[in-house]
């Protein structure tokens, strides 16, 4: 045994599937089982003979063949191609297969016993079929990687044959840590980290002794029939609980096309946070449709915990009031007998949903009173383009209610061509309001025709080391970049209002706007190039012209410790730059404005973001722009 082994030790939740991999996954097909003296011959080729010499070669020759022929037999189907799996859908779906049996492979795991059952694992090209990479494993119960190969001639269908595997053993609950071997630089990119020895056994034998906790088993480890246990999501997991019933997977459920394909991304996102825009789509399907609540109850189940969950960390008596709706609703035809069984919620990652909500009910709780600074200027009610800004949405009542967590600071531009009653106009629109604190300031730093950058640098350098928990960056016509409506701002102040740890952990550069650039034509033009040197010291990197993109109008909020990323001379320099600030460069800053709160260039669209929770994704219009000027 390694002194140091490499080992993936949650396969469900650290197992990580770069865009990449999946991207490159389309290419192959993933097969079980098919050529076991093809992927030997390969690794003799790749590694040289080492251990697999012939007489080991023919005993696991032996029992591979033994594994194939019992009409029981323990291990993973062949999956029809990797580009479903991996592809962007998710893990592997349990579709009708080619192998020997028709038994779930988690059934036939436990059915099995300790019985030990060989496998080969192949990787083709899809349009050649050629061999390019695969391994040989072991199954006792849980699944081991023995040894593997690739072909250098296919750059990264090694990570890719493993992404797929892992996917599929993470979906077929087939392995909970995965023991993967010597540590190779793409195997630490799976999510595979190094354990020593002795840790490596003792993580083993308690695995190896433990039951199973998952599916219907781990439900009735998170709710026990004791009093007690978490308020709100408890109540609907002991309902699930006391409904389920043994028997194998629901027909209707296994249709082998969107319902399984809804179970697929289901699991995909309980693994990497990643939800595509589609699914979103999937999920609302299934919610309506009155066919699917009748016949698969677990899938109905599957979309309601994901739409709780886009409502828990924003308002706890909604969260209940819902869990309450969905039970004499959606899930009615729960109170049937065997409408779902515990090969249903083994096959779906329903404890997974379960107890994220479990964990989000408890960093939901108020923790302190949390404070914003939002940031506007203010010149006229009619800009450069004779546009009016009566700047109503002040009293949006959506906004409305969370003022009171917000401290408003309007800075007047002092120009010849202002409104020379300000003061007196925004003290007006302000009457009433039930701001934190209410700060209206006349500024002077920057060029003449100064616009929003100018407030925002002034407001950081001066209040540096006592901004608010989040910084508001607005516009006096903030309605035209983000609707009416506000619905990423309001979620985003509401989520802010509860006081949580959740709001401070998930909640860290979040753009507000609707319009999404991508590949702009401004980041060629020189006033772009000007400002992108004047702020960075830098020329704009030419490999960035196809990648740069940006919510526009630069309205974000931001954690304080996304602003404090730049020392205060930073912010004081830009605050004093009288070129940089004059309004010739503002869209220009604004474009680059995620960069300076240290985001990636290539900024990606909310409902992408994995990192930000559902409830500021999923909903939250976008449209896309290409080429603005």
């Amino acid at each position: 045994l390694h002194r140091k082994r490499s080992a993936i030790t949650d396969i469900l939740r650290d197992l990580h599937i770069h865009k990449k991999v999946r991207k490159k996954a389309a290419q192959y097909e993933l097969s079980f089982d098919t050529d076991f003296d093809g992927v030997v011959s390969s690794c003799h080729r790749q590694h040289g003979e080492a251990w697999l010499y012939p007489p080991i070669v023919n005993s696991l020759r032996a029992i591979h063949g033994q594994g194939q022929g019992s009409g029981g037999g323990s291990g993973p189907r062949e999956t029809p191609s990797v580009k479903r799996r991996n592809g962007g859908s998710g893990p592997a779906a349990s579709e009708s297969s080619t192998s020997s049996s028709s038994q779930s492979p988690t059934a036939r795991s436990s059915a099995g016993g300790g019985r030990v059952t060989l496998h080969s694992i192949e990787l083709r090209r899809a349009d050649t079929k050629e061999l390019v990479a695969g391994e040989l494993g072991c199954l006792v119960g849980n699944y081991t990687s023995l040894t593997g190969f690739f072909d250098s001639k296919s750059p990264g269908s090694g990570s890719v044959q493993m992404a797929a595997l892992g996917a599929y053993l993470s979906n077929e609950g087939l392995a909970q840590m995965w023991d993967i071997g010597m540590d190779i630089e793409y195997k630490r990119g799976l999510g595979a980290r190094n354990l020593s020895r002795t840790e490596f056994v003792r993580t083993f034998r308690h695995l190896r002794d433990e039951s199973s906790q998952t599916g219907a088993r781990l439900l009735t480890i998170l709710f026990p029939t004791a009093a007690g246990g978490v308020t709100g999501i408890r109540d609907l997991g002991l309902a699930i609980q006391s409904r389920v019933r043994p028997g194998p997977p629901t027909g209707f459920c296994l249709d082998g096309g969107f319902l399984e394909e809804v179970r697929d991304h289901a699991y995909y996102y309980y693994r990497t946070g990643e939800m595509e825009a589609e699914y979103t789509t999937m999920l609302t399907t299934v919610y309506e449709s009155a066919n699917i609540k009748q016949n698969c109850t677990v899938a109905i189940l599957q979309a309601v915990l994901l739409k709780l969950e886009q409502t828990a960390p924003l308002d706890h008596e909604q969260y209940l009031r819902m869990i309450e709706h969905y039970m004499d609703t959606s899930l009615a035809y729960l109170d049937e007998v065997d409408s779902i069984t515990t090969s249903d919620v083994d096959s779906w990652p329903i404890a997974a949903g379960i107890e994220r909500l479990i964990e989000i009910e408890r960093r939901s709780v108020r923790t302190r009173d949390l404070t914003v600074d939002m940031i506007l200027n203010y010149c006229q009610s009619i800009d450069w383009r004779n546009m009016t800004q009566p700047m109503k949405w002040l009293r949006s009542p959506v906004l409305t209610p969370h003022w009171s967590i917000v401290n408003i600071h309007v800075y007047l531009v002092q120009q010849p061509h202002c409104d020379q009653h300000a003061v007196t106009t925004i003290l007006r629109l302000l009457a009433g309001l039930d701001f934190r604190s209410v700060h209206v300031e006349k500024y002077f730093t920057g060029g003449p025709n100064r616009e929003e950058q100018s407030a925002y640098f002034h407001h950081i350098a001066k209040y540096y080391h006592s901004l608010g928990d989040w910084l508001l960056f607005m516009h006096p016509d903030s309605d035209e970049h983000q609707g009416d409506d506000f619905i990423a701002l309001s979620r985003a102040l509401k989520l802010i209002h509860r006081g949580s740890e959740f709001a401070q952990d998930t909640l860290g550069v979040y753009p507000l706007s609707q319009q999404f650039i991508f590949r702009p034509k401004r980041v060629r033009a020189e006033p772009f190039r000007w400002a992108w040197h004047r702020i960075w010291g830098t020329e704009f990197p030419g490999e960035w012209e196809d990648t740069l993109s940006f919510y526009e109008a630069g309205q974000y909020i931001v954690r304080r410790d996304f602003v404090h990323v730049h020392p205060l001379p930073f912010w004081e320099r830009l605050r004093t730059d009288t070129e940089l600030n004059d309004g010739r460069f503002s869209g220009d800053i604004e474009a680059m404005w995620h960069v300076v709160f240290n985001q990636p260039v290539d900024m990606v669209w909310r409902e992408s973001e994995h990192t930000l929770p559902l409830c500021l994704r999923v909903g939250v219009p976008v449209s896309f722009y290409e080429d603005v000027v």
